[in-house]
């Protein structure tokens, strides 16, 4: 007697936008596309603006890492989007790009914390060399060892469909509780850099930039707290559009001050004052204002020879 086989392919009704989607994630891929839009336009003016300090040869390392960490983010997206778009056509998708996607979205956020503890630190702001260099790098180390183990929680140790927001598992919530002594020491290296700075502008720079990127750190557990209070049909689409816009608007935010440091002079770190790093390694000077008058004083001398 033959073997009898039969599949069974369910339908929602209405078009492409409805039919293979369950009703929690309807309205996800359309929203990234939405969402792909805008990042596209601002990774634009991110080009074009690094294009710009290439030729000025200003092109910084805080600048450098503050993109990579954009781009992380914005394929992130865009692969999250194709598994969606694919998902429209045969109901399964390519579950693999969603989880690549999710691999760049921390990728892309531990970047974005090490610029945050780099600009509060002061580098080649108000000084040459890292401070603290060892205890920031080793929090960057400590969430890197987190989010390797939240993946490996969601995707092997326990269902990948077993929550619709991945900061909702066990390591998730961890990382959520990180974030305070996080603030701790990104608040430590700003005050310090406040009360050692001179430059009036300065000052007032770094104490904008804490005050409202102290509020960024804060945002991960209150997303968290907002997953459990929506109900599941609707968190997975609520959580990952306010994830992807509440990013944007930190990464636009985070633009608007480097670019300002840049136009004011903040980020200035030429050849002439790389050449003073070394000096500032052994303790010779240790600020910027010290190598940036060293550098004008060397200039004069030769001037006038």
């Amino acid at each position: 007697m033959a073997g009898l086989e039969i599949e069974v392919h369910w339908l929602n009704p209405g078009t492409y936008f409805r039919a293979e989607y369950s009703y929690d994630e309807q309205t996800i891929m359309e929203t990234h596309l939405v969402g792909l839009f805008f990042y596209s336009i601002f990774a634009l003016v991110i080009v074009g603006a690094s294009i710009a300090m290439l030729i000025k040869k200003t092109f910084h390392w805080i600048v450098r890492i503050f993109n990579i960490s954009f781009f992380a983010l914005f394929f992130s997206i865009f692969f999250v989007w194709l598994h969606y778009t694919i998902y429209g056509v045969d109901g399964v998708g390519v579950y693999e790009f969603k989880e690549f996607g999710l691999v760049l979205q921390l990728v892309s956020e531990l970047l974005f914390i090490l610029v945050l503890f780099l600009i509060a630190n002061g580098w080649t702001i108000s000084q040459l060399f890292i401070r603290a260099k060892n205890i920031m790098f080793g929090f960057i180390l400590t969430l890197a060892v987190v989010y390797s183990c939240l993946y490996i929680w969601s995707n092997i140790l326990v269902s990948r469909f077993a929550t619709d927001y991945i900061f909702m598992e066990v390591p998730g919530i961890i990382v959520a509780l990180l974030r305070l002594p996080c603030i701790v020491f990104f608040l430590y290296l700003g005050i310090s850099s406040i009360v050692k700075e001179r430059n009036t502008k300065k000052k007032i720079y770094y104490g904008v930039f804490c005050g409202i990127f102290t509020l960024w750190f804060l945002i991960l557990p209150m997303i968290i707290i907002l997953a459990y209070a929506v109900t599941p049909t609707w968190r997975a689409k609520v959580i990952q559009n306010v994830v992807m816009f509440v990013n944007l608007f930190a990464y636009v935010i985070m633009f608007v001050f480097v670019a300002c440091g840049a136009f004011l002079g903040f980020y200035e770190f030429t050849q002439d004052t790389r050449n003073m790093v070394m000096r500032a390694n052994t303790g010779e000077i240790g600020s910027v204002d010290e190598a940036q008058s060293l550098t004008s004083g060397a200039v004069a001398s030769t001037a006038t020879e």
